[in-house]
């Protein structure tokens, strides 16, 4: 879990089968959206655009998330795309260790 101000309330809300769920359908669509050229390879290189030169930010939000891609204008379309669906996967992650940490459960157990 990175350090930041999480605003993710909406997570918190959310039972560990939705949790899960979404987590499952976001890992999906990023898998069937972005799974040729790889990004990281020289293809996905050219086809998506050069890495972020920064993680989630300082600030866990979606809207926050949005703003970054609306500040560096070279990564819209699809390597904003897929910024967004990444913080999205980095946030479900950062919920579910805080709950298994919560109770003192290893992470994948939770399912």
């Amino acid at each position: 879990m990175r350090f930041g101000i999480n605003l993710r309330s909406d997570l918190a809300k959310l039972s560990d089968a939705e949790l899960a769920a979404e987590l499952d359908r976001l890992c999906e669509y990023r898998k069937a959206r972005f799974a040729t050229p790889r990004v990281g390879s020289l293809k996905g290189m050219i086809w998506y655009g050069p890495e972020w030169p920064f993680g989630r930010g300082p600030i866990h939000a979606r809207w926050a998330y949005k703003i970054w891609i609306w500040y560096f204008w070279p990564f819209r379309g699809p390597r904003g795309t897929l910024y967004l669906v990444e913080c999205e996967i980095k946030d479900l992650r950062d919920e579910i260790q805080h709950r298994a940490s919560t109770r003192k459960v290893a992470p994948w157990a939770l399912r």
